[in-house]
């Protein structure tokens, strides 16, 4: 049986296989099945090729297909029809069988617009009549998915809600307002308040001067568009919101369907524009702009820009030239693709251009998510979360929509969170990404021989410009065994000779690493195993374990248990540290402040953040060697330093280089550390911390309880110092002589 695949590309399928045909044949086959009714041979010869060999040319098209197995056409009829299904009617039909486990599937049949691949296809009548299609698939597909969304949320199935709204909100469709009473919509748990305020400056600017405004907004996959929808709900503003491709007559389209919707008023001339959108494009947008100036409704048009698009520079500064209340945000997730947009938009006047950055949430932003939801979420818990999803609020709401938030160990990475990373990536062909899955496999920094033996790639060539491509696209990062990090002004820098990279966090590691077929993760496993036997016994172990090779018991997880005990043998006392001793603040509230936050990401995934008074560093990482942090200050004078300190979470799997929470150096002597004993079972909480002292002996230290840390020093140079696989460490007050040095961040002697 004959099936016609439109919700996509166009493509064909007989018995079950897919039949290669021709552009003009797909063509062809998509207009006889959608019109559903007999036409001459000679107006479909004109309609798909417009000059006098066209009757001809159908011949031979209908010869081809002939050959190919599609002979539905009796010979010598001067009338042809067809009458197949379509994977639009199979896919509106199983609509109402559809269940939470098999909603991804039924999800993925829907591949991007409607009938792709035709667009340079026939003549203007063909087209005028592909888009009408598009504009009529595309009303069937927006009212099947809010019937199954409507259904979902009656059932309060918040996960599945969740699935629907990405997928509605990738093909521009607008969604009821109801949801599932346990779940919020998404972005109503973690918010961007000033961000959004500064939005809502701008919208109001823009208002003021009568003139369009232009923002550029970089955050995390999913949070540009739910700050941008939250900070215009419920104000008089109308939010547009376009995901951005290739095709710019489809992104067009795209755009007056979101008009016709906003502004219903004109809906009757907007369907005309979508019938008639030429080649050029340029037409159109002086069109589509002379309907928005009848209008006289201020808009937010954010547009969702995966990779550069050579016609959208010209389209943006038409817009900003355009003497309306408007506001245009081009957001990414990408900072190669922000750092592309804002050098070819760089001429824009500079008094209608905003830079404005989502950054990823705290501690902070989680408990106040969670006391909106009249949720109970202790500081530790806070804390551990936002350590768990890396500060990202899709994340963070994913778990929160399956009731998965982590209380013991991070429970593993969410589909919809891999799905998030994975599809906002360009410019990578699929061999690129499987070499990419091999890369992920590494839990640890690698260099260039050791991707090449991966690889298995003899030619270094090949490696090189994958590696530069993925450094391009901001997926590697250079990263040294050790960071330094700046404060208050939260700068670091990586050496221009450094030759490890690593990737630049450990949710897109495992994204990608997920993509790995087992087989070939297992055969991966046993090769690295190899290849570290002789370079570092404890990544021998692990990749040992993890791939259940003979005498090495199997662990999935919690490796340290597999480790021997980290050795706390004491360094020599540094003649001018004097005991630290230590109490409990039972009670303890640090007084926070309304500063917002402000977060560094190093290369090898610590998070260093200020925010309302706190240093806090986080850290998701890999199961190798952990790389060690340091906070410098100084050089400082001799005298009296406070520390009040929590320490919620700390993991380890490797016991070289020792690791440890929080070591603390000054005056030129090495650090004194603060490390936990490994875990009795994998989902074992910290129970306390070994403190080093100038005596050598340990003192354990309670977790998830502030502490007062204080000594005396000769003077010197003075820093903090953080080396664990994960850990979640946060430090309220630090003082040297009574002057804060969280304010400073530096003090001279």
């Amino acid at each position: 049986m004959l099936t016609l695949n439109m919700l996509g590309h166009v493509y064909v399928t007989f018995n079950g296989h897919t039949v290669q045909v021709s552009h003009k044949g797909a063509a062809l086959l998509s207009y006889l099945a959608l019109e559903g009714q007999s036409h001459h041979r000679e107006h479909l010869a004109d309609l798909l090729w417009d000059h006098p060999q066209s009757l001809r040319n159908l011949r031979v098209e209908l010869t081809r297909l002939k050959q190919q197995g599609i002979s539905p056409f009796p010979a010598r009829q001067p009338m042809l029809s067809l009458n197949c299904p379509t994977d639009l009617e199979q896919w509106t039909h199983s609509a109402h069988a559809v269940t939470e486990n098999t909603l991804p599937d039924w999800l993925a049949r829907v591949r991007g617009f409607p009938l792709s691949g035709l667009e340079d296809v026939g003549s203007s009548n063909f087209r005028n009549w592909l888009d009408q299609q598009r504009w009529r698939i595309n009303e069937t597909m927006e009212r099947t998915l809010t019937e199954v969304y409507t259904r979902f949320s009656q059932r309060g199935q918040a996960q599945a809600l969740a699935l629907i709204r990405e997928r509605a909100g990738r093909l521009g469709f607008t969604l009821p307002d109801v949801v599932a009473p346990s779940a919020p919509l998404e972005g109503s748990l973690v918010q961007h308040h000033p961000q959004q305020a500064e939005l809502r400056r701008i919208a109001q600017k823009a208002q003021d001067t009568s003139s369009s405004q232009l923002v550029f907004l970089h955050g995390l996959p999913g949070t540009p568009r739910s700050a941008v929808a939250a900070a215009f709900q419920g104000t008089p503003w109308k939010a547009m919101q376009v995901q951005m491709g290739p095709q710019r007559r489809l992104v067009q389209a795209a755009l007056i369907q979101q008009l016709v919707r906003t502004l219903p008023e004109y809906k009757a001339p907007l369907l005309d524009l979508l019938g008639h959108l030429t080649e050029e494009g340029e037409l159109d947008l002086i069109q589509i702009s002379a309907v928005i100036a009848r209008a006289a409704q201020p808009l937010i048009l954010a547009l969702h820009v995966i990779e550069r698009q050579p016609w959208l520079t010209n389209a943006v500064r038409f817009v900003l030239d355009f003497p309306h209340p408007m506001v245009v945000v081009l957001c990414t997730s990408s900072e190669a693709v922000r750092r592309e947009l804002q050098g070819d938009l760089g001429g824009v006047d500079w008094t209608q251009l905003h830079h404005l950055s989502l950054p990823a949430v705290g501690a902070q932003g989680i408990q106040w998510a969670m006391q909106q939801q009249a949720q109970p979420c202790t500081p530790s818990q806070a804390s551990r979360w936002a350590q768990c999803t890396e500060g990202w609020p899709l994340y963070f709401q994913t778990l929160w929509d399956t009731q998965a938030l982590p209380l013991g160990r991070c429970p593993s990475q969410p589909d919809a969170a891999t799905h998030a990373v994975l599809t906002d990536l360009h410019g990578l062909s699929a061999q690129e990404r499987g070499q990419l899955s091999r890369l992920a496999q590494i839990q640890d920094r690698f260099d260039v021989a050791q991707a090449a033996h991966v690889l298995a790639e003899p030619d270094l060539t090949g490696v090189l410009r994958l590696l530069r491509l993925a450094r391009e696209q901001g997926l590697l990062v250079p990263a040294a065994a050790r960071e330094d990090v700046q404060l208050p002004g939260l700068t670091t820098w990586v050496n221009d000779l450094e030759t490890h990279l690593a990737f630049v966090s450990e949710t897109v590691r495992v994204a990608f690493a997920r993509q790995l077929p087992a087989p070939e993760r297992h055969q991966l496993r046993v090769q690295l195993s190899e290849y570290y036997q002789h370079r570092c016994p404890a990544m021998h172990q692990l990749y040992a374990v993890r791939a259940g090779l003979s005498g090495c018991p199997v662990q999935a997880e919690g490796f340290s248990g597999v480790l021997p005990t980290p050795d706390l043998a004491q360094p020599e006392p540094s003649a001018t540290i004097q005991a630290r001793p230590w109490r409990l603040l039972p009670g303890y509230t640090p007084s926070l402040s309304a500063a917002p936050r402000q977060e560094l990401r190093t290369p090898n995934g610590y998070r260093v953040a200020l925010e309302g008074g706190l240093l806090e560093v986080l850290r998701k990482g890999r199961l190798g060697p952990a790389p060690l942090l340091a906070l410098p200050f100084g050089p400082l004078s001799a005298g009296h330093w406070e520390l009040k300190v929590r320490i919620d979470l700390l993991r380890n799997h490797t016991p070289e280089p020792q690791p440890y929470a929080l070591g603390i150096g000054d005056g030129g002597s090495g650090p004194q550390r603060h490390t936990v004993a490994p875990p009795a079972a994998p989902e074992a909480h910290v129970t306390g911390l070994t403190s080093e002292t100038a005596t050598g002996q340990p003192t354990v230290l309670p977790a998830e309880q502030w502490i007062l840390l204080s000594g005396e020093s000769s003077g010197g140079p003075f820093e903090l110092t953080v080396q664990a696989m994960d850990v979640a460490l946060t430090i309220s007050e630090l003082t040297w002589n009574g002057h804060s040095l969280l304010g400073s961040g530096r003090m001279q002697a």
